[in-house]
């Protein structure tokens, strides 16, 4: 027996949170509980056999107009998941079970979904291009993306976190970079000029925050262990030179007074 929580669009578009059970076929037999195979399901029946042997409660059956089959055909939606009555067409809890996905047909999972529907392109796109002026109006990205929802800017906000949303604006915001001329190598060529300024004694701190940012947009803070520690080392070497240079200036002056 496995226990399901679900979730329920209810009147008013209000979500209605209910706990199923879901049978293996020899517990069902056990519990005496009468079931049909659920292509075989008809209105009354209550019970459903699924593919992979699985015994879940019946939920709707309704019928629908089908271009595949030329005419109607009938629609099952069980707890433990859905599908029309064609040939090929299967419901196979353990793998919609294993998805967290009871409520569709499709391999993908709705965050999957969410993130090929243009709503969510659109987004992600105007995230990016807000993330490069430093500023972010999340209020305009509510409305833009969700404003059927109850609170548009949490909603925006909910959606920014998720970490897939997370890498695609990282994504966009390189490739942006990568229209004005700002690659990889040009992080470099900062960072040389920051190491240099910093040898004749200029503050590369403002240059060195510019760069930082950029570098993260571009993916640096992502990238393997070993670079991490071979910059890390130059890091190191940078701020031992500057700390000599220092002890060396007020060594001369001690001698000079």
């Amino acid at each position: 027996m496995i226990r399901l929580d679900r979730r329920y669009l209810g009147k008013n578009n209000h979500w209605i949170y209910k706990q199923e059970v879901v049978y293996t076929q020899e517990e069902a037999d056990k519990k005496g509980l009468s079931y049909v195979y659920w292509k075989d399901a008809a209105k009354g029946d209550k019970w459903a056999l699924t593919d992979d042997g699985y015994v879940s409660k019946i939920l709707t059956i309704k019928m629908y107009n089908d271009r595949k089959q030329k005419g109607k055909n009938k629609y099952v939606k069980l707890t433990a998941g859905v599908g029309f009555n064609r040939k090929y067409c299967k419901i196979n809890f353990l793998k919609n079970h294993s998805r967290n996905e009871y409520s569709t047909m499709s391999n993908k999972t709705s965050e999957e979904r969410e993130l090929a529907r243009r709503r969510a392109k659109d987004f992600i796109y105007a995230l990016a291009c807000m993330k490069l002026t430093g500023r972010v109006n999340w209020a305009k990205l509510g409305r833009m993306y969700r404003p059927d929802s109850k609170i548009p800017v949490w909603t925006a906000k909910r959606f920014a976190q998720r970490k897939k949303v997370a890498k695609m604006v990282n994504e966009e915001l390189k490739k942006l970079l990568t229209l004005q001329g700002i690659t990889d190598e040009w992080v470099a060529v900062k960072l040389k000029l920051a190491a240099k300024m910093s040898e004749d004694n200029k503050d590369p701190s403002t240059l060195l925050r510019v760069v930082d940012k950029v570098g993260k947009y571009l993916g640096f803070d992502q990238r393997e262990t070993q670079i991490n520690e071979i910059e890390g080392e130059m890091v190191e070497k940078l701020e031992g030179d500057i700390e000599k240079s220092k002890k060396l200036r007020l060594k001369q002056t001690t001698e000079k007074e």
